[in-house]
C-alpha cells in the first residue's frame, strides 16, 4: 500500500461543497423567477379589454407612467404582446376630491402608453382610466385600475471577489454580488464580465427580487501573463435602473507562468453593513423608509503541487474568527472530474453559500509541472447564477443539455458569524496517496466607509399643484482583511 505523506501547502477549501451530482438536481432556467416580492402592478378589465399599469418614481425627481394591454413581465425576458389600441388615458391621485385630472387624448395606434410626469410621491395611489379600442369590435372599453407609485429598482454591484494570482491557461472563478436596494420592485438584468475592457463572459436575463441579493459566478481562463483588470457590469435593467452609476465594480489580479514560483494559499474576508434612508412628501402624502442589509464574503485560493485524484479526494475545513466558528465542514467528498474542452479537468460542487472548484490542466499549450488549482467563494445570496463561461468551463454536462446553460441554483440560508479582529483557516485535503494541510490566517481587519447622499430638496409639481420633496441616503460600513501562507 502506498505510503501517505503529510504536506503543509496550499489546499482547497472544498469542504463547503457537495458532490457534483447535487448541482445538476438544483438547476433552474434564468427565465424562472425564484421569488417575486415586488409591489404588484395595477390591472383592470372591461369586457375583453384589459390593461396593466405601473407608475415609477425616478431618481431625478420625475415619474414615469406605463400602461399596456399586454403584460410587463410574463416570466420571460420580453413583455407579453399588447393587443388593441389605447386611445385615451386619464390620471388622478386617488381619494383626493379636489385633485386635478390629467388627460392624454388622441393617442396613436398602439397598445402601450408611456408618459413622463412631474414628481409623484412614493406609494401614492393613482387612479387610471384607459380607453381601449379594437378589442371588442367597434366598441371602446373604458378600463379602470389603481396603481401604487413605486421607486424604480436600483441594482448595485455590491461585491466582486477574484483571486490575487492565477496561473495562465487555467479557468478561475470571478464572483459578483448584486443587490436590489430600493425595495419596491425586482428587476431583470444582464451581467457581463470584462477583461481589459473586452467582454469575455455573461449571465443574461437574471432576476433580482425586490430588496434581495444574488450571486453570479463567472469563469475565465487567462491566456496572457501579467497584471489583468477584470470588471463586472450590470446593464439591460428591466424596467430601467434608478442609478446606473453603481452598476459596475473592478478588481486586478496577476496571471503568472511556470517561471514564477507557486504562491501559497491566499484568503480574504469582508463584512458589509448598509443602511438606507428615504423620505418623500407631496401635498397629499408623506413617506419615511429606513432599511439596509448585511452581506459577508469569504474566499480561499491555493495550489496543490500535483494532479489530485478526484475519485478519492476528501476535504475538511474550519474557519474561525477570534475563536468563534464561522464555518465547519468535517468531511465532504467531491465528484469525479470533468474533461473541459480537452484542456483541463475540473471538479466542482455547491453547498449552502459556498461554491468551489478544483482544476488541473491536460497536456497542451500551457503544459508544465503538474499542479491542481483550487478555490472557494462564499457569497451573500441564497440564489447563485452561473454564466455562459462557467457552464462551458466548470459545470458538469448532462445528456441533452445545451452547451451553454444560463441557470440559477437555490440554496438554504446560512447563519453568519460577524468578523472579529482576526480570522483563521484550517483546511485539509487528501486523496488515495497524499494529505495536504493549509492554515493561513488574517491577522488584522480593516474598517472603511462609503456614503451616497441626495440632500433634501423640493420642486414644484404641476400634477399636484404644489411642492414635492425628497431626500435619500445610503451609508455603507465594511470590515475586510486578507492573508496568505
Amino acid at each position: 500500500m502506498p505510503r501517505r505523506t503529510v504536506r503543509t501547502c496550499a489546499a482547497i477549501a472544498g469542504a463547503f461543497l457537495l458532490a457534483t451530482s447535487s448541482f445538476a438536481q438544483t438547476r433552474h432556467p434564468n427565465s424562472e423567477k425564484y421569488r417575486d416580492s415586488s409591489l404588484p402592478n395595477a390591472s383592470g378589465r372591461s369586457g375583453s379589454a384589459s390593461i396593466e399599469a405601473r407608475a415609477l418614481a425616478n431618481r431625478d425627481g420625475s415619474s414615469t407612467i406605463e400602461i399596456t394591454t399586454g403584460s410587463f413581465d410574463s416570466d420571460s425576458d420580453s413583455d407579453a404582446a399588447a393587443a388593441g389600441t389605447i386611445a385615451k388615458v386619464q390620471l388622478k391621485v386617488a381619494n383626493v376630491a379636489d385633485q386635478p385630472t390629467r388627460n392624454f387624448n388622441g393617442l396613436g395606434d398602439s397598445g402601450t402608453f408611456t408618459a413622463t410626469l412631474d414628481p409623484l410621491g412614493r406609494h401614492e395611489h393613482l387612479q387610471i382610466q384607459a380607453s381601449v379600442r379594437d378589442v371588442d369590435g367597434a366598441r371602446t372599453d373604458v378600463v379602470s385600475a389603481e396603481e401604487i407609485v413605486k421607486l424604480r429598482p436600483d441594482l448595485v454591484v455590491a461585491g466582486l471577489s477574484v483571486r490575487r494570482s492565477v496561473p495562465i491557461g487555467i479557468p478561475t472563478n470571478i464572483h459578483a454580488t448584486i443587490s436590489e436596494t430600493n425595495g419596491d420592485l425586482g428587476a431583470r438584468a444582464d451581467a457581463h464580465l470584462l477583461v481589459g475592457g473586452v467582454e469575455v463572459d455573461s449571465a443574461e436575463g437574471i432576476w433580482i427580487d425586490a430588496g434581495d441579493t444574488v450571486d453570479v459566478n463567472f469563469a475565465y481562463a487567462f491566456e496572457t501573463a501579467g497584471d489583468a483588470t477584470v470588471q463586472v457590469v450590470v446593464d439591460g435593467v428591466r424596467p430601467g435602473d434608478w442609478d446606473d452609476g453603481n452598476n459596475t465594480a473592478s478588481a486586478t489580479l496577476h496571471v503568472f507562468t511556470e517561471a514564477e514560483a507557486f504562491l501559497s494559499a491566499n484568503v480574504s474576508v469582508r463584512d458589509e453593513d448598509t443602511t438606507e434612508y428615504h423620505y418623500s412628501k407631496t401635498p397629499y402624502s408623506e413617506l419615511l423608509r429606513e432599511g439596509g442589509g448585511f452581506s459577508q464574503s469569504v474566499r480561499f485560493d491555493g495550489f496543490i503541487p500535483r494532479n489530485v485524484d478526484f475519485n478519492s479526494v476528501r476535504v475538511s475545513a474550519r474557519i474561525t474568527t477570534d475563536g468563534a466558528v464561522m464555518y465547519d465542514y468535517p468531511d465532504i467528498a467531491f465528484g469525479p472530474g470533468i474533461n473541459r474542452v480537452n484542456r483541463f479537468m475540473c471538479s466542482e460542487a455547491i453547498n449552502g453559500p459556498g461554491n468551489g472548484t478544483m482544476c488541473y490542466q491536460l497536456p497542451g499549450r500551457f503544459w508544465r509541472n503538474p499542479f491542481t488549482s483550487v478555490e472557494l467563494e462564499l457569497g451573500s445570496g441564497e440564489i447563485t447564477y452561473h454564466s455562459r463561461g462557467y457552464n462551458m468551463q466548470m459545470a458538469p454536462e448532462r445528456p441533452g443539455d445545451p452547451y451553454y446553460i444560463f441557470d440559477y441554483v437555490q440554496t438554504s440560508s446560512y447563519p453568519y458569524t460577524r468578523l472579529g479582529s482576526t480570522v483563521s483557516f484550517d483546511v485539509v485535503v487528501s486523496d488515495a496517496l497524499d494529505l495536504w494541510r493549509s492554515t493561513p490566517a488574517i491577522d488584522s481587519i480593516t474598517d472603511g466607509e462609503e456614503h451616497v447622499n441626495q440632500p433634501y430638496a423640493c420642486q414644484y409639481s404641476s400634477f399636484y399643484g404644489g411642492l414635492t420633496c425628497t431626500e435619500n441616503r445610503r451609508d455603507t460600513h465594511f470590515r475586510s482583511g486578507a492573508g496568505s501562507q
